[in-house]
């Protein structure tokens, strides 16, 4: 079915329209929990704060500007509706993007001798990264990775390129320092390699076991029947951002939409888990911030 990106078509029980998983809907079932719950007119004994933010996709622009702002202090558990179809992530993955860059020295190709070859120290570089490992494992999310993703060299096809460049993704673990890191790629690379950092975004992972997140895992257990199965994420999200904002608040990442359909064409979200994150997220407001003598 082709329907306008825009319109919120709802056809077959899913709701159509781009950022319909990622994550308008996540949006959606926390504003109306909220709505929900004021509603009933309860008294709070703990504060209920809604975070919405620009610019994820582009880095997090919107979520660490609030943190620079300083004005979210303390709080006792961190939802992030990102796309999980419901189910709890613990942790995920950050990401340092950085450029590295090669000098040279240019010549004719017909006397490659008489240059240096930056496009050939920069593939060497790529090859040593490749084959790198970067030491640390984590139960949840596994091993750092590194994936080059642009390359560009070279002014022709009859010259040494005396220029290389090319870009590098590496998704680490919360427990690795990127400034360590930085100095390891350093190492790895030489004194010749000129390293720019474009983001630096940490990771986070929540104990399965810790106390704040004990009343999300009773209601997931109380619906289902079944004990949660805590994942990690290989992506990053707002909570790189949110959770030392929020001084290292015990995080939760789950929410109503897809993570297939996240940027798809015809992207869509089930209404049926958009009415469940609903729910969720009510009785959880409900269970963690309503005095019990007035909810």
């Amino acid at each position: 079915m082709e329907v306008s990106p825009f319109a919120g078509i709802v056809h077959e029980g899913r709701l159509y329209g781009r950022g319909a998983s990622d994550m308008k809907a996540g949006v959606a079932a926390f504003i109306a929990a909220a709505c929900n719950v004021r509603a009933d007119e309860p008294r709070f004994h703990r504060g209920l704060t809604l975070v919405i933010t620009a610019g994820e996709e582009t880095g997090c622009e919107g979520a660490f500007h609030v943190g620079r702002e300083q004005v979210l202090g303390p709080a006792e558990l961190l939802i992030v509706a990102e796309p999980t179809s419901n189910a709890p992530i613990f942790a995920h993955k950050g990401s340092l993007r950085v450029i590295v860059t090669a000098r040279g020295r240019t010549a004719h190709s017909s006397m490659p001798e008489e240059g240096q070859n930056a496009v050939a120290r920069a593939a060497a570089w790529i090859h040593a990264l490749g084959t790198h490992d970067f030491g640390v494992r984590h139960p949840l999310l596994g091993t750092t990775t590194a994936c080059v993703t642009t390359f560009r060299g070279g002014e022709n096809i009859n010259s040494v390129p005396d220029w290389a460049e090319f870009s590098v993704d590496i998704r680490t673990l919360p427990e690795q320092d990127h400034g360590r890191l930085l100095n390891a790629l350093r190492t790895l690379f030489g004194p010749d390699a000129e390293i720019r950092v474009v983001t630096s975004f940490p990771g986070f992972s929540t104990a399965v076991e810790d106390p704040a997140a004990a009343p999300l895992l009773a209601l997931l257990h109380e619906r289902t029947g079944l004990a949660a199965e805590p994942a990690g994420a290989p992506y990053f999200t707002d909570a790189s951002a949110l959770v030392p904002a929020f001084d290292n608040v015990a995080t939760v990442v789950i929410g109503p939409g897809e993570a297939a359909q996240c940027h798809k064409t015809d992207e869509h979200c089930r209404v049926d888990r958009i009415e469940e994150a609903q729910a969720l997220y009510t009785d959880l407001i409900r269970r963690l911030c309503i005095d019990e003598a007035g909810g």
